[in-house]
Order: structure tokens, then sequence, then C-alpha cells
């Protein structure tokens, strides 16, 4: 069950790398997947990756999230006149 996220998340990873992104955001769905694969004891169902995965992926995502903001706030002066030079 858990190659039902890596695949894609690998996928993601190169797909982001080849265009010149960060490919982070696939590795952190490859590196979850396996975290919780390991961590799932033995025997659990497989329909109960995807809860655990969400469980694990929200925290995660919201606190990027905050912490993208909060640099943005820091350097809004900053990014703004970059943004009107650009313009």
């Amino acid at each position: 069950m858990g190659m039902v996220f890596a695949v894609p998340g690998a996928v993601q990873a190169i797909v982001l790398a080849g265009t010149g992104q960060n490919p982070g955001n696939g590795l952190v769905l490859l590196v979850l997947v396996s975290l919780l694969m390991v961590a799932t004891p033995p025997g659990t169902a497989p329909d109960v990756l995807p809860i655990l995965a969400f469980l694990a992926a929200f925290p995660v995502t919201t606190g990027t999230g905050m912490l993208y903001s909060r640099h943005l706030h820091q350097h809004r002066d900053r990014l703004y006149a970059a943004w009107l030079r650009r313009r």
C-alpha cells in the first residue's frame, strides 16, 4: 500500500527537479510514507495508511505554511520593492 504513495512522490520529485524546481514536496511525501510504513504496527490494515499519511502531513504542511507566511511578513518591504521593480 505504501507504493501507492511512494511512487507518485518519487515521480513528483523527479518532475520538479527536472523542471528546475525544488523537489522537496515529492521527497517529503516519499519520506513520510516510508516513516509510516516503518512506524505502523505489523498486521495493520492497509486502509489505515492514507489516514495516517493525512495525520502526519497535516501538521507539516500547516507548519510550513506558517513559516512561509512569517518569512513573507518579515521581508515584506524588500519583497514589495522587488515586485514593483519587476512590474
